[in-house]
């Protein structure tokens, strides 16, 4: 596969996909071709300009967009994208003043343009720099470097916040000119002027509240994409050791967790926070309003930093016991769903239903008393408030009785103890929600700084001409360290185009050879090679390209038959699909469904079909590559003696050009073997030709 079989693959997918290929041509990329075939979206019939932009993207081209003629655009700045209002796209290599060489995606093919003043779009590309924030790297305090990103945002919000606190003091300003100077208005010019200052101070309110809404709203949806895409995309890339030690529900609620730090940097808390440093603006003005009335709002925030040292503790307490009784409900109901048959079969529903219930009551207890925790919290604060409010109106009254203040500065005190302590307010809850925030944080900074399979910035793939020769030397590998060795000291090697049948009871360690092969485990001890390289330092990633492999249960995704076969070969044609079916025995009954190819599973139709159907559509996943190493693990069922010739003849084809590793205990399969691996227990029982261990694993007792 080349970048102009791509080219040919999505002709049809419209004109920005004919653009593709000539435009990475300009641009100067040589990357692999695996890589632009992983970059192209999934599924889709055209692509769109959004589409393209995304797979340049993907390939770390960053684009910007610019309004332009075609006869003002600076030519030094080519290659680039236009597209002509009402026009299709073309894509301008180089040229003159009096001619540019060009792509026309309608035409297919290059030609000279003149530089006409057609008005459009131009889409400039250039190298995304990878020095800083990159998935392939580990990253320290990742969640502080892309926040950092929204430095501009942050300050233009805090500006924000600065003027509505300046306007703030407005209307109690407003107010306490009506009071005090009422009986000297007599005209009623001055009562208009002042109407429309309150008019004016209510549009700028408004209009500065909606714009830092806007912004911070901003924030927080692209600081929740980033965030969510980059941790789902790490563990995609985990090493499977990281994943598959912990619970499915488990990572679902730490994923779930994740959507906490989102709601934060674009809910109200936030906006709390930016208008704290500004109270102290208040602050003042309460003091040459009203003097000693000012100890009113200093008392109710000392008391608030007061709740938060004795809440902080219990809310702290009871959110570790509702996360610990959310997650073991969500594990019951995981494993529920997935073991549902076998419940219905042991009649054991009554049990199930009891232990949901017991933990269901659990989770229930935790979250009601976080909720009443929260009620008390939030009614503690309203009569907090309510009592400043109450204690300012006595403190003033007191004071203009006095003649120490006038009627006018208390009710602009009242109007501005409220406009302090309403912030400080939501402070208070947010400041509850700290330890929450933080920790997803950690667990977010945690998760970009381990280490991942894919160790290289530079898209790597292995040797072309790899020929397949595998060697196992002294290997060995246990899963836990207080657990038997999984492979103990085992060694072979296979040549290349050879068959290699792997054969043993359960457990005896097949399935673990072909994961190590794999580069899904590394060996405690002993050494892999392929073609007399180490596999330990080969990336993981470009390996599994290089590698088909079936696995032992088929797994398939909700999409069409194509669909799933496409997985292995993202621009495999309708006759490539239909070949590697042949060739699984699985054909026949593709093309016995009413839609083919395009028959939808991985739902529950997925029980509509035999296990043999699924078996063989596995194989045939794996069979749409050709690759030097096909690995399967107990994908063959046992052949038809009708159909065995045929398919036996099959595996030989294969032979020419992949070395095959095929874990089976079928003996049908022996007799195409050119070697034969016998293991027990984790341990090699015999290595041979088929001559040469037939007879003992015949003549040996069952495990």
């Amino acid at each position: 596969m080349s970048k102009r079989t791509i080219q040919a693959s999505i002709a049809g997918q419209g004109s920005f996909a004919a653009c593709l290929v000539p435009l990475l041509d300009a641009l100067g990329w040589h990357g692999n071709h695996f890589h632009l075939a992983e970059s192209l979206p999934h599924g889709l019939d055209t692509l769109a300009l959004s589409d393209l932009l995304n797979v340049l993207s993907n390939l770390k081209f960053g684009s910007k967009a610019l309004p332009v003629s075609l006869d003002r655009i600076d030519l030094r700045t080519l290659p680039c994208l236009f597209l002509a209002e009402g026009g299709e796209p073309v894509v301008l290599i180089k040229g003159d003043r009096d001619k540019i060489l060009a792509f026309d995606s309608r035409q297919g093919s290059y030609c000279e343009m003149a530089p006409t003043p057609t008005r459009g779009t131009a889409f400039f590309f250039s190298m995304t720099e990878t020095g800083g924030v990159t998935l392939q790297r580990q990253q320290a305090e990742w969640f502080q470097k892309v926040l950092a990103r929204f430095g501009k945002p942050f300050r233009q919000g805090l500006f924000i916040s600065f003027l509505l606190s300046l306007l703030a003091l407005v209307m109690p300003l407003f107010v306490m000119t009506v009071y005090d100077q009422l009986p000297f208005l007599r005209e009623k010019a001055t009562l208009v002027y002042i109407i429309i200052g309150v008019m004016v101070f209510v549009a700028s309110d408004f209009g500065l509240r909606l714009i830092r809404s806007g912004l911070l709203g901003f924030v927080g949806a692209r600081l929740g994409n980033i965030v969510g895409n980059e941790v789902f995309r790490r563990i995609l890339y985990l090493p499977p050791p990281f994943t598959e030690s912990a619970s499915i529900g488990s990572q679902t609620a730490r994923i779930k967790d994740f959507d906490s730090v989102r709601e934060f940097f674009s809910g109200q808390g936030l906006v709390a926070l930016f208008e704290i440093p500004f109270a102290l603006l208040l602050t003042l003005a309460m003091v040459w309003l009203g003097g000693r009335i000012v100890f009113v709002p200093l008392g109710a925030i000392a008391l608030f930093g007061l709740m938060a040292l004795i809440y902080l503790p219990l809310i702290k307490q009871a959110g570790m016991d509702g996360a610990q009784a959310g997650t073991t409900r969500q594990d019951l109901i995981m494993e529920v769903l997935t073991k549902m048959r076998a419940i219905k079969y042991t009649g054991a529903a009554n049990i199930w239903l009891e232990r949901f219930r017991k933990s269901s009551a659990e989770c229930t207890a935790a979250n009601y008393r976080s909720a009443q925790l929260a009620a008390s919290i939030n009614t503690l604060t309203n009569a907090l408030i309510t009592t400043a409010g109450v204690a300012t109106l006595a403190v003033g009254t007191t004071g203009v009785l006095a003649g120490s203040m006038s009627m006018g500065a208390l009710v602009a005190s009242m109007f501005l103890v409220w406009r302090i302590l309403a912030p400080l307010r939501s402070a208070f809850v947010v400041i509850m929600q700290v330890e929450r925030i933080g920790k997803s944080i950690q667990q977010v900074n945690r998760l970009m700084n381990m280490e991942i399979e894919n160790r290289s910035e530079a898209i790597l793939t292995l040797n072309r001409n790899i020929q397949g020769r595998v060697e196992f030397s002294q290997v060995s590998i246990r899963y836990m360290p207080d657990a038997h060795p999984a492979l103990l000291s085992v060694s072979f090697s296979v040549e290349p185009g050879e068959i290699l049948v792997v054969t043993g009871h359960d457990g005896a360690g097949k399935s673990t050879l072909l994961k190590l092969l794999m580069g899904l485990y590394q060996p405690q001890a002993g050494r892999i090679t392929l073609d007399s390289s180490a596999l330990r330092q080969m990336d993981p990633i470009a390996l599994r390209r290089t590698i088909g492999y079936a696995p032992q249960t088929p797994q398939f995704f909700y999409g069409t038959i194509a669909q799933n076969l496409r997985l292995t070969n993202p621009l495999a044609s309708t006759e490539d699909m239909k070949s590697a079916c042949a060739r699984a025995r699985v054909l026949d009954e593709i093309e016995a469904l009413p839609e083919g190819l395009e028959t939808r599973v991985g739902d529950f139709r997925i029980r509509q079909y035999s296990e043999t159907f699924w078996r063989r559509l596995n194989l045939a996943r794996v069979l749409m590559r050709n690759v030097p190493i096909l690995l399967l693990d107990e994908a063959v069922e046992p052949l038809d003696p009708a159909k065995a010739e045929s398919f036996l003849q099959n595996l030989r084809e294969i032979k020419r050009s992949s070395t095959l590793v095929l874990v089976t205990n079928h003996r049908q399969y022996f007799q195409i073997a050119d070697k034969v691996l016998w293991l027990e227990k984790g341990r090699v029982r015999m290595f041979g030709t088929p001559e040469e261990v037939t007879p003992h694993l015949e003549a040996a007792p069952p495990c």
